[in-house]
């Protein structure tokens, strides 16, 4: 591995300042007289007009002014010049309008689907008893060993889990209540009658 001349790097770095000083100095002089420029209401105000005048001045001769607009309307023009391309923007029109329309049904269907998993919510908290159907609504819930369940079948499992636990279920043949058997998770069967 070579050492760095450091010569070297000392005229690198001399050149860089002689050059990029000038520069600079004359980046720093155009933004103070900028920044004085802006800063003074009435330069300000010129500066203004001027610039106002400058982007006036084609529109000022009505030759100019109607080949611009003929020149803007060709340009606006010029997708729909064809039937081709007609038929293609309209129906690039119609996908996209579709689309909205989706987009906006979807949301307004999680709105209510939201709004009604609130009401249930509330109803539970309160207390108010709930049917398996209503419950079934809130949608599935993940458990650790079963996998995915709704919420009746959770709280049908809890209840035979809890039956297991105080000994009831233990005294059933094989030690296995039968309404634990007939439960299938995630298919919404097994409901005892």
């Amino acid at each position: 591995m070579a050492l760095i001349d450091l010569s070297l790097l000392v005229t690198y770095i001399i050149a860089l300042g002689i050059v990029a000083l000038p520069v600079e100095a004359g980046i720093l002089v155009l933004v103070n007289n900028i920044r004085r420029t802006i800063t003074s209401p009435e330069k300000r105000a010129e500066l203004l007009r001027e610039g106002a005048a400058q982007l006036w001045e084609p529109f000022k001769d009505p030759e100019q002014r109607k080949g611009l607009v003929h020149e803007l309307a060709a340009e606006v023009w010029s997708p729909l010049a064809t039937a081709e391309l007609r038929q293609k923007v309209i129906s690039e029109l119609g996908h996209g309008l579709i689309r909205v329309v989706k987009e906006n049904e979807g949301s307004l269907k999680g709105i209510a689907v939201r709004q009604a998993r609130s009401e249930i919510m509330e109803l539970a908290k309160s207390g108010a008893p709930l049917g398996g159907n209503v419950l079934s609504q809130l949608g599935k819930i993940k458990l650790p060993v079963v996998g995915e369940v709704t919420i009746p079948e959770a709280l049908q499992l809890f209840g035979q889990f809890r039956e297991l636990l105080s000994g009831r279920g233990l005294l059933s043949a094989g030690g296995i209540p039968q309404s634990a058997v007939n439960i299938t998770p995630g298919t919404g069967g097994g409901y005892p009658p």
